[in-house]
């Protein structure tokens, strides 16, 4: 995010920066939260019913640097062995007692053996996720990642516009590609503070958890995002 955006966020939720003596991005306990420290010993966690992962979403759309949306990858594919939050709690009894473990994501022959070396040690629990069990819901969120950004990339080159260079062709995106990117960088296009903390006072009331309430079930009714 750009920096400053958990600061106008803990300013959205009502709390004096002066009365702040630190912030955490995932405090509170698993899986955590914004979590406020004031001077005066008091911890404040501001969003209680919300997930930090759903959090975030909201504020990558108001906070979210171009460069970021220019990156293709949002696995740490190009890394041996990549680390990630399970969020397995709505999955079936099989995989959510998995909850909170670290999924990890073996990509080379590098990472194979580091992964095997892991196991032979004895000193990890380590569950094997078969292949047919990998979750919708991250791949989805990895593929609509890559098409935002490939949209941004040939937004870029025709406008001679600094990119990075992943080497490898840049898909033609589709015309919903593009409507799909409209909409996300909506909230971007009005770049007031003003606008943006009216947005985090919506999204920490209960108007905002009622919203959060209402697409979760939609995700679940409409959204194949469960193995």
């Amino acid at each position: 995010m750009e920096v400053n955006g958990h600061e106008e966020a803990i300013e959205a939720f009502g709390i004096p920066l002066d009365d702040v003596a630190a912030f955490q991005f995932r405090g509170g306990g698993w899986p955590g939260g914004f979590f406020v420290i004031k001077k005066d010993g008091t911890e404040v966690r501001l969003h209680e019913k919300i997930l930090i992962k759903d959090v975030m979403n909201v504020m990558f759309r108001l906070y979210g640097p171009r460069r970021c949306q220019l990156c293709v990858d949002a696995l740490c594919e190009y890394a041996d062995l990549s680390f990630g939050d399970f969020w397995a709690f709505d999955f079936a009894k099989d995989l959510a007692v998995h909850e909170r473990c670290t999924l990890i994501s073996q990509r080379t022959a590098a990472g194979r053996q580091l992964m095997e070396d892991i196991m032979e040690s004895g000193q990890f629990v380590v569950h094997t996720l078969p292949h047919s069990r990998n979750s919708k819901r991250i791949l989805k969120m990895a593929a609509g990642k890559k098409s935002r950004a490939h949209v941004g990339l040939h937004h870029a080159a025709r406008k001679g516009l600094p990119a990075p260079a992943y080497h490898y062709a840049i898909p033609q995106p589709t015309a919903r590609d593009v409507r799909k990117v409209f909409f996300f960088s909506l909230f971007q296009r009005i770049k007031s503070p003003v606008f943006r903390k009216l947005v985090l006072k919506l999204l920490f009331s209960p108007l905002g958890v009622l919203a959060y309430k209402v697409n979760s079930a939609r995700k679940s009714l409409f959204i194949d995002y469960h193995a």
